[in-house]
């Protein structure tokens, strides 16, 4: 990421320049730099809200002297007189990363949901999955997913729920997936699993599992230390039911898995104690936006 330090204000001017940070990876071009000026305003942030408009007045100032809302990035300086000189900045990521996550032939199933306005991919609980908590918590991680990144595509659940049938059985011909949730038993170490089936060059049904013998599920809330939250996994999980096959960290993208906040939805492990799956990051989002 390309950070702004201002280096001199020069006749009422702000002079900036992008600061490469050593421990942050090279950005290959911002979207677009803005500069412009305002006066009558009282504070940076009422000066920031003026010229980019009130969706920007929320952006706090960070331990580098700039100010931030999550998309951009801004450059104050106050000018004699009292006006205010403005510099913005799209806050971007490595070219190289960028590239990679979002082409959706690399990241998705061959096979895509038909679209819709929006893609609204309807499924049920097996009435094997009991409890409130445990069903809210899987419920919460498809609605993750709705809308997310400006994608027309959400998740809604179905009434009834499904009759129970045996996962493992799922072959797309004799017994198709109906689009539905177990709780099952899962052989090995995975703790979710999802199966999907394409007919007539479409998506069209799939199956997610989770493993009801494992002990560590944490329903609701933030988990302990030592417990996995149910809502992350299935945040997962519906992802791939979206149609992303690939896990970032399978397929090239490794630096988009680091175990901190900025781990991705879509890497293969989902970490103790933490509620990260929940909030979709960047390349999540736009591949889901792309593919619809």
């Amino acid at each position: 990421m390309v950070r702004w330090v201002a280096s001199a204000t020069v006749a009422g001017t702000l002079v900036v320049a992008p600061q490469v940070f050593a421990d942050e990876p090279v950005c290959q071009g911002w979207a677009w730099a803005y500069e412009d000026s305002v006066e009558g305003e009282s504070t940076p942030q009422q000066a920031i809200a003026a010229v980019f408009g009130q969706e920007a007045a929320d952006a706090q100032q960070g331990s580098d002297g700039f100010y931030e809302d999550g998309d951009y990035e801004y450059a104050v300086a106050q000018v004699d007189g009292g006006g205010w000189i403005l510099v913005a900045a799209e806050v971007c990521e490595s070219g190289a990363e960028a590239a990679l996550a979002h082409p959706i032939a690399d990241w998705y199933a061959n096979k895509l949901w038909p679209q819709g306005n929006p893609t609204n991919i309807r499924w049920a609980f097996t009435d094997e999955v009991s409890g409130a908590q445990k069903r809210d918590a899987i419920r919460a991680g498809g609605n993750d997913w709705d809308e997310v990144g400006g994608a027309s595509f959400k998740f809604t659940q179905d009434l009834p729920d499904h009759a129970d049938f045996d996962f493992d059985n799922i072959d797309c011909v004799n017994r198709e997936p109906d689009n539905t949730i177990h709780w099952e038993i899962i052989s090995g170490d995975a703790i979710g699993v999802t199966t999907w089936c394409n007919s007539g060059g479409y998506r069209d049904g799939f199956a997610i599992k989770f493993d009801s013998n494992f002990p560590d599920w944490s329903f609701g809330g933030t988990p302990a230390s030592d417990e996995v939250d149910l809502e992350s996994a299935a945040a997962h999980e519906f992802g791939h039911a979206a149609a992303h096959k690939v896990h970032w960290d399978d397929g090239g993208a490794a630096s988009l898995c680091p175990d901190s906040a900025a781990q991705h939805t879509m890497c293969s492990t989902v970490y103790r104690g933490t509620t990260r799956f929940r909030s979709l990051e960047d390349h999540d989002k736009h591949t889901l936006d792309n593919a619809y």
